[in-house]
């Protein structure tokens, strides 16, 4: 790690912590848009009105992570004084994903659950990669918060799997 001219802590690229980490932070910014767009897409094709709600929550989901994420460079949270809790990946549906889901039918739920669990695995293990390549928490703790809530968001998408794909509840 460099020490820059005013005697502060820069990145390995030279640039400040606070500037890489609100970069990071804003393209996160733009991958949840293009994800909520997707599915806002998908809910607008689909035929089927359950299939549309749920891609509508989906969409509603990844605007509430912008928006928090979006908080997070306004406050300037980092890991020492952002709530991070533990999150557990029981990987039930993993072996299920691993074809890339690319082209999904609006229509059939099945695809779209999998492709939305495909999509919060992959962002997670991407932020958690990251999070594990800062050494500093002001970029380190603010990733691993983020990949933490990607854990979480895969959790509740796997949960919506099993209820109504398994026990076909639709």
């Amino acid at each position: 790690m460099n020490i820059d001219a005013a005697g502060g802590k820069s990145s390995l690229s030279g640039r400040d912590f606070r500037k890489v980490r609100e970069d990071i932070l804003m393209k996160t910014i733009r991958m949840k848009e293009k994800i909520g767009n997707r599915y806002t897409t998908m809910s607008n094709e689909s035929n089927l009105d359950n299939v549309k709600s749920i891609l509508r929550n989906l969409a509603q989901q990844e605007l509430e992570d912008k928006a928090m994420i979006e908080r997070l460079i306004r406050t300037g949270k980092t890991a020492s004084n952002a709530p991070l809790a533990e999150v557990r990946d029981y990987e039930m549906l993993d072996h299920l994903i691993s074809d890339d889901l690319e082209q999904v039918n609006a229509n059939d739920l099945n695809g779209v659950l999998l492709s939305a669990i495909k999509t919060t695995k992959d962002l997670h293990n991407l932020l958690q990669l990251m999070s594990k390549e800062y050494s500093e928490p002001e970029i380190s703790g603010v990733l691993s918060l983020l990949a933490q809530h990607e854990l979480k968001n895969k959790g509740k998408i796997e949960e919506l799997y099993e209820e109504f794909v398994n026990k076909n509840y639709w």
